[in-house]
């Protein structure tokens, strides 16, 4: 087994930018034990506010146009490399309008935001490295190339530590979450101009009508499902800082970013699954789709099942006494994350079929949905409410997509019996686990057991082939 995982790329990919991940994205999470100490509640708010916004402009500077490199590679074969080379031209351009923009209304836009004019600068600068970054990792990605973000990855964590402590310890001691922020905006930076040093060298950007014409018509419908996307995993935040306090908003945040744990993996993962679909679909092979993403499905509902049974310990290692409260919120949101993922699935089917307009379509409309649900819950029930409220607006999402991949293909892919019962249990898991909540051995031996035996089961099916599919193997039959 050893020596077919060694030789397997798919596999190999899905390892490596899963470490890369955790590395970059998974930076507050990895370092939340350090940070949740150093930081008061008021500065953890703050900061995650920032990171809210930054979040939102990285869709507008970056224009999503990641996502148009899996179905660019397939349009455009031979000139791929001129394609990612002109494309990126566009986010330069909206960089540039974002800090005009900025600069000009500074007074308007700090008052909206909150931010003062040099955080808004950085947060442009911090938004376009950012995005820079998520389409080189695509670019990357369609070869499962990993070695090369895992080094980025590695040399981000450290120096964006490293730079944190010591602004926080220093110059910027009496305001803790400019010195995270800058902690974050200054390695990212360096990386931008390896990243445009590496991609320009290859090709020298030039202005493409055609290029340009497919990359904006195919990604400008996901800016909207991208800011909506927002609305629906960080707004909650922002509406409980306005409506309960800041203070409530960082416990929100510091349970938002536990979920994190999950979040990276689900995010790494459908970056290999990605190319693999488009592979097995052009093919026509989608019996092979619905063997592997079935075993997928249950892999990561393990995963999210044995998370939950612990949430309570692992919010008291990362974040101390102080978030502790916030266990009651980890598990509606660890439950959300598997809706998350499911609706990856079927929505890889709208991207390969390039119909994102109805991907922007249900994202709006279930974002709406949020913001109206957050507005009268919140008020009433207080910041728990955002994690119910988000839980039921990502199982609709997944339902919309569902449906709408079935009626694009003209078939359904994927085993709805299966994820009926996942769906049910997860929520007996839920409750189960509020009411062991306070029972650490309890919970504990039934994680080991749960874990236990569905390794054995998952070594079972890869002995006896049934994995072959979603590693990359020839299939046999």
């Amino acid at each position: 087994m050893k020596s077919k995982i060694k030789t397997n790329k798919v596999l190999q990919a899905g390892m490596g930018y899963t470490i890369g991940n955790y590395l970059l994205k998974g930076i507050n999470l990895i370092t939340l034990p350090i940070f949740a100490r150093l930081m008061n509640k008021t500065d953890y708010g703050l900061f995650n506010i920032y990171m809210s916004y930054e979040g939102i402009f990285v869709i507008l500077i970056g224009v999503t146009l990641h996502s148009s490199l899996k179905s660019a590679r397939y349009e455009f074969k031979n000139e791929y490399r001129k394609y990612v080379s002109s494309i990126e031209i566009v986010p330069m351009i909206m960089l540039a309008v974002a800090l005009l923009i900025v600069n000009l209304f500074s007074g308007s836009v700090t008052q909206v935001t909150g931010l003062n004019l040099l955080t808004l600068d950085l947060l442009m600068i911090h938004s376009y490295c950012s995005a820079l970054l998520q389409f080189y990792n695509a670019d990357l990605s369609i070869d499962y190339k990993y070695t090369s973000f895992l080094k980025i990855a590695f040399f981000n964590t450290i120096a964006n530590v490293l730079i944190s402590l010591i602004l926080m310890t220093t110059v910027l001691s009496s305001k803790r979450y400019a010195a995270r922020i800058a902690g974050c905006v200054v390695p990212l930076v360096l990386i931008c101009i390896y990243i445009l040093f590496k991609l320009f060298s290859s090709e020298k950007p030039k202005y493409n009508k055609t290029f340009w014409k497919f990359g904006v018509k195919y990604s400008l419908p996901i800016v909207p499902h991208g800011l909506s996307q927002i609305v629906l995993s960080q707004f909650d935040r922002i509406m409980i800082n306005n409506m309960v306090g800041v203070a409530e908003a960082g416990i929100y945040s510091f349970a938002f970013n536990i979920n994190t744990i999950i979040q990276i993996l689900v995010n790494s993962l459908d970056t290999v699954y990605g190319p693999w679909y488009y592979e097995k679909a052009d093919k026509k092979e989608f019996k092979q789709i619905k063997e592997v993403s079935t075993i997928y499905m249950y892999a990561m509902w393990c995963v999210i099942v044995a998370v939950m049974l612990v949430a309570p310990e692992v919010v008291l290692i990362l974040g101390g006494k102080e978030y502790y409260e916030s266990r009651i919120v980890v598990l509606p949101l660890l439950a959300c994350t598997f809706f998350t993922f499911l609706y990856l699935l079927p929505s890889t089917t709208e991207y390969y079929l390039k119909k994102t307009w109805n991907i922007a379509f249900a994202t709006s409309c279930i974002a709406v949905l949020n913001i109206i649900l957050n507005y009268f819950f919140i008020k009433q029930f207080g910041y728990i409410a955002g994690a119910y409220t988000t839980l039921f607006c990502y199982i609709c999402y997944f339902l919309f997509h569902y449906l709408m991949a079935k009626k694009l293909i003209g078939f359904q892919q994927f085993d709805t019996k299966i994820i009926a019962i996942l769906a049910v249990l997860l929520f007996a898991v839920l409750a189960v686990c509020y009411v062991l909540l306070d029972l650490l051995v309890v919970r504990w031996t039934l994680m080991i057991l749960f874990v236990s035996v569905n390794v054995l089961l998952l070594l079972k099916l890869y002995k006896t082939g049934k994995l072959k599919g979603l590693v990359g193997e020839k299939n046999n039959e």
